[in-house]
């Protein structure tokens, strides 16, 4: 039974430029969004396959303006000026507005491939409020993106991991507050937590081989020589190096089918380099059903109140995109004014590929 017809939720995919008409993806709900190249403004028509298709601005008059507003907002600084602005209010009316109309219960599922494959929908601002603030917002990864229905049990009822492979004198920078992360997160749901010298590769795949609840990660993200994305863990006290570098690629080799939802506390973990696979895809690949990581580079301090708000909110029976808007939303009503402000909160987003099925 089409999503559709049980809930007023959607699946939009914004296709790469040029593409004129919707093809509809086995498994997909039958609202898309497409760029068409439409010369105008944005409008709402039916496809001659049944499919919902939103037409935008021509894709050669938004791209400069999409590539201007993510270099603006991925800079400490840029984020605060009049263009700055301008360019949300501007994005917002001709890539949410459209959107706006049909999301009447506030959860949107978005496919972005082509210039917008990275894009932080949820950090434009409308007339009164940003995105983030009023919707549930999940990323959806891949061609095929099949409904699922999700489990109905608390997060805290199953198998919880904690990684905290970084410490003091290593050969990579030390992640000071991670230290307190960890204790939050072990505060608000049981869970195995592995810190230093017992966060080693053999142990995560002893953790991962059977299907997990809430797999947290906290620890550094960075390219090897070859440009792909690893994720830092440590190596057993014999060796002769400190740090075990977990490549993307390797992990999407595993298998985690049925492991619900993995937390990737780690620098540009959801964004893969031209021509590589993300931290946070390889982990879809492996069969997780969810995954929240980070499109830029994010403040130590700042992760640690914004894990503590997600999983405040995850303790006590949300789901995540629930309580990845919750988060958002505390940190944009902050009284500290740098949590205020998009460059902080914006880079978190929640990637999956599946559509959960509401009972």
């Amino acid at each position: 039974m089409p999503i559709g017809s049980t809930r007023r939720q959607f699946i939009a995919g914004l296709a790469a430029a040029g593409l004129s008409r919707a093809v509809q993806a086995e498994g997909e709900p039958a609202l898309k969004i497409f760029f068409d190249g439409a010369p105008s403004a944005a409008s709402i028509r039916n496809s001659s396959d049944g499919n919902r298709v939103i037409a935008l601005l021509n894709a050669a008059e938004l791209e400069p303006l999409v590539s201007r507003f993510q270099f603006l907002i991925q800079s400490s600084e840029g984020e605060e000026t009049d263009e700055f602005h301008q360019l949300s209010t501007s994005l917002y009316s001709k890539l949410w507005r459209p959107i706006e109309s049909l999301a009447k219960d506030r959860e949107v599922n978005l496919r972005a491939r082509g210039m917008l494959r990275d894009f932080p929908f949820d950090t434009l601002k409308g007339p009164d409020c940003y995105v983030a603030a009023r919707y549930r917002v999940r990323y959806l990864v891949g061609m095929r993106t099949s409904e699922t229905r999700r489990s109905q049990q608390p997060f805290s009822a199953g198998r919880n991991f904690v990684y905290a492979p970084i410490s003091a004198h290593l050969s990579v920078p030390e992640l000071f507050w991670s230290r307190r992360e960890v204790s939050i997160l072990a505060s608000r749901l049981p869970a195995r937590v592995r810190r230093g010298l017992q966060a080693t590769r053999a142990a995560f795949l002893s953790d991962t081989a059977s299907p997990f609840s809430v797999l947290h990660v906290a620890t550094h993200a960075m390219r090897n020589r070859g440009g792909e994305p690893s994720l830092a863990l440590r190596m057993p006290p014999e060796s002769k190096r400190d740090i075990d570098w977990l490549t993307a690629s390797q992990i999407s080799r595993l298998q985690m089918l049925g492991s619900r939802l993995a937390v990737l506390s780690a620098c540009a973990s959801a964004r893969g380099p031209s021509g590589h696979t993300s931290l946070a895809e390889a982990f879809l690949k492996a069969g997780v059903a969810e995954v929240l990581g980070t499109r830029w580079t994010v403040d130590d301090l700042a992760t640690l109140r914004f894990t503590q708000a997600f999983y405040d909110r995850l303790a006590v029976g949300n789901d995540a995109v629930a309580a990845l808007r919750h988060a958002k939303a505390s940190f944009i009503a902050s009284d500290y004014k740098s949590f205020q402000s998009p460059h902080v909160w914006g880079p978190f987003v929640l990637l999956s590929s599946q559509v959960p099925a509401r009972v």
